[in-house]
């Protein structure tokens, strides 16, 4: 009825909405509980996740004590995205690190932003490059003499 219009507004999956209407079914929260802008955070995760904050919220062993309800499930979204922020930062530091071990240089944030693409051309690709594509130029044959590739064109 009216709490099913209200929560489809929030844009929540259906495993989050089914498991949301589970735990009030359950009576351990009333609809009332959750504003429109607690249910807005929680949307913004995966299925997969939103499902898990949700699980957390009806295992928590104080839930029957908590006075707001969308203030708690609001401070385990915030949890849950720090503790993701953590796992992301530490994901790029070990890739990094094993970029760093194999002698691959990684571009910084600001560097990629300042290179266009003709900045990744080259006339002599390392043995390590791996190719896309080629582009064909025409041009004086001996402009061409550092190329690694390159055709004789003759009429």
């Amino acid at each position: 009825g009216a709490a099913e219009e209200k929560m489809e507004a929030t844009g929540l999956a259906d495993l989050v909405e089914l498991r949301l209407f589970e735990i009030i079914g359950e009576g351990k929260a009333t609809r009332k509980d959750f504003d429109k802008q607690t249910l807005s955070k929680l949307a913004e995760f995966t299925e997969a996740e939103g499902v898990e904050i949700l699980d957390r919220f009806a295992e928590a062993e104080i839930l029957d004590q908590v006075k707001n309800k969308a203030a708690f499930l609001s401070g385990i979204c915030h949890r849950f995205r720090d503790r993701n922020d953590k796992k992301v930062k530490q994901d790029k530091k070990e890739i990094s690190e094993i970029n760093k071990e194999e002698g691959i240089v990684e571009l910084d944030d600001d560097e990629k932003e300042k290179l266009i693409d003709l900045d990744s051309f080259t006339a002599v690709p390392l043995p390590n490059d791996i190719i896309h594509y080629a582009l064909p130029v025409c041009c004086p044959y001996f402009a061409m003499q550092s190329y690694k590739f390159k055709v004789k064109l003759m009429p």
